[in-house]
């Protein structure tokens, strides 16, 4: 009977653990990936599928074009000897490396590599859940999608009374790039359809005085350009509850007060999966080979792992890193060698915001411009030919390209 490698999540250290496995595991083990979802998400640029619409496409082809621009079917992506499950996990046993899955029932394994990625997490704020819309899945990022279409129909068809407001809670890097995106479609659809952008209110609310990570100097450029595009910016605020049509903040001097907000975007902060909750209490603690503290030959990766040697942030690059240094440590236990520590380095966050421009940190160092921009595109096509062939991936970056740069 073959032993099993299980590789739960085929997100961007999942993938990267699969395809580096498959290379060199020894025929004598199985690759076993499993995921709910059968497409593989670019979800750097999901804020870009929410804020194109549909006049830019044709009717028959727009959900197609904007569904394909940031995912790709993992059939596609992963080796012919991995076996994808596309089934729910239920229950995950760190202990007995096990998983019960939804139709597949359980499943026992050699190792066990968790990159299930993080769902939204609303800080219990009364009504975030059932009024915001979060931005982590293609379906999300659809379904705002077709929100914000709807509202535009409704106000240049004279059916809204007033200025329509939309409301983005959380300056983080997604925050801040949803806004200057947005605000370009906004404008840019405004002049096909001859109506004034100034009846869309674009406001962004960050409870913090930063934003997106960067240093004040970076913050204020930021803010700067933000105004420059009609994004009202409120720092220092929290929004502490939510309604169908209105949101209520509150004020670092204690203060509150009620908005109206005809649509809430959600992109305050994250938490793991509850599988992965259930499981570990939170992030599962990492020894810096990534293999869990508590559990021998489970691995975690991404947004699943906590490494308290060396704090590693939330982006896509370290996941991928993860994935591939935790599949090299799984070989080496399986040749007999010991494992090696993950040395994360500084790595680079670029945001886009509007136009062919983008600001850039990169450890200490903090950067603006159109090089910086350039950068992104290259970051970009670099990462999707590290996961599918070139010519593939170069086809798809023409692709994401086109869509790119209808806003800008």
């Amino acid at each position: 009977m073959k032993k099993r490698v299980l590789i739960l999540g085929g997100g961007v250290g999942g993938l990267r653990a699969a395809q580096d496995l498959a290379g060199s595991l020894p025929s004598t083990f199985e690759i076993v990936l499993v995921d709910r979802a059968d497409r593989h998400v670019l979800r750097a640029d999901l804020y870009e599928v929410a804020t194109i619409f549909q006049e830019f496409f044709t009717e028959d082809d727009c959900f197609f074009k904007l569904k394909d621009t940031v995912s790709t079917p993992l059939s596609e992506l992963i080796p012919g000897r991995v076996r994808f499950l596309q089934d729910e996990i239920v229950e995950l046993d760190a202990k007995s490396r096990s998983v019960v899955l939804r139709r597949e029932g359980k499943l026992e394994a050699d190792f066990i590599l968790v990159a299930l990625g993080s769902t939204s997490n609303y800080f219990g704020v009364r009504g975030a859940k059932d009024y915001a819309f979060p931005l982590k899945t293609v379906s999300d990022a659809l379904k705002l999608n077709c929100k914000i279409s709807q509202l535009l129909t409704r106000l240049w068809h004279g059916e809204h009374d007033g200025p329509l407001r939309i409301c983005v809670a959380g300056g983080g890097p997604t925050g801040v790039e949803f806004c200057f995106e947005l605000a370009g479609a906004i404008q840019k659809l405004s002049e096909m359809r001859g109506e004034d952008a100034s009846r869309v209110k674009i406001e962004l609310i960050q409870s913090g005085d930063k934003l997106a990570g960067f240093q004040q100097e970076m913050t204020d450029i930021i803010a700067s350009r933000m105004k420059e595009f009609g994004i009202k910016l409120h720092l220092k605020s929290r929004v502490v509850s939510v309604g169908k049509r209105s949101l209520r903040l509150k004020f670092s001097n204690g203060k509150e007060k009620r908005f109206a907000c005809d649509a809430l975007v959600w992109t305050c902060g994250v938490k793991v999966s509850p599988i992965v909750q259930a499981a570990f209490g939170g992030p599962a603690a990492v020894k810096p080979s990534l293999e869990v503290a508590a559990y021998p030959k489970v691995f975690a990766v991404g947004d699943n792992a906590f490494l308290a040697a060396r704090p590693q942030p939330g982006l896509a690059s370290v996941a991928l890193k993860q994935g591939a240094h935790a599949a090299e440590n799984i070989l080496r236990i399986v040749a007999g060698r010991s494992v090696i520590p993950f040395k994360g380095k500084a790595d680079r966050l670029i945001l886009r915001l509007g136009g062919p421009y983008a600001v850039m940190k990169w450890g200490r160092f903090e950067l603006k411009g159109f090089a910086i921009w350039v950068l992104r595109r290259l970051w970009i096509l670099r990462y999707l030919s590290s996961v599918s062939p070139l010519r593939k991936a170069f086809k798809k970056w023409l692709r994401n390209g086109e869509i790119l740069i209808l806003n800008d």
